[in-house]
């Protein structure tokens, strides 16, 4: 199944619901952890905490302390477009993405960048499950009827998309400032788990420079 197929299932307007914090905002990230609520522990000799690592955990961009405190994996790869889909699903599995899950658990929110060089995507999708859009107090949209498709099948489906486009529709050029000879813009993507518990990843495309 293509892109737009899926995507006029999964994807919701960005400006959805109209009050509260917006799971469309593409600008901020979901926090880390798992969001429950903490019970109160009895440690030995009767000393009492109300620990935090059953809450959520500030989203630090640090490869050490950056690390989830809940799970094995997580974390974000950078990957071109170039012969990865036979090694792709493997290495989403391995940071935790639930990529055999039916796509309808999840909804989704798309942004395109105005300006690439700035912003250093080129368009990007997160993919929530639909019990995360609980985090942000919003309530589950109208259900449709779903596509016999995996959250696996629509990241494979979005990374063809975005390489059919920026090889036979758009031009990479001046994307990320290359000067069409010693430095030229090649299509690449990124892959994020925002949140491994609550099954929020964000997926997008991205110039990058190969050079003389």
């Amino acid at each position: 199944m293509n892109w737009a197929e899926l995507r006029a299932y999964l994807v919701l307007d960005a400006s959805w619901p109209a009050k509260g914090v917006r799971p469309g905002d593409l600008t901020q990230f979901a926090p880390d952890g798992l969001g429950l609520a903490a019970p109160m522990i009895v440690r030995p000799y009767g000393r009492m905490a109300d620990p935090d690592f059953y809450g959520w955990h500030e989203r630090v961009f640090d490869p050490f302390r950056g690390a989830p405190r809940n799970d094995a994996g997580g974390g974000v790869l950078y990957f071109d477009a170039y012969g990865q889909a036979d090694r792709l699903p493997a290495a989403l599995q391995m940071m935790g993405a639930s990529l055999d899950s039916p796509i309808s658990d999840f909804v989704a929110f798309e942004a395109e960048a105005e300006e690439p060089p700035a912003q250093r995507f080129l368009r990007q999708v997160r993919f929530m499950s639909r019990d995360a859009l609980a985090i942000f107090g919003a309530e589950e949209p109208p259900a449709k009827s779903a596509p016999t498709a995996t959250l696996g099948e629509a990241i494979a489906s979005f990374i063809a998309a975005e390489k059919t486009y920026w090889y036979e529709t758009a031009s990479l050029s001046g994307t990320l400032g290359g000067d069409g000879d010693w430095a030229k813009e090649y299509l690449g993507f990124g892959f994020m788990v925002e949140n491994a518990w609550h099954r929020i990843y964000r997926l997008w495309s991205r110039p990058y420079l190969v050079t003389k």
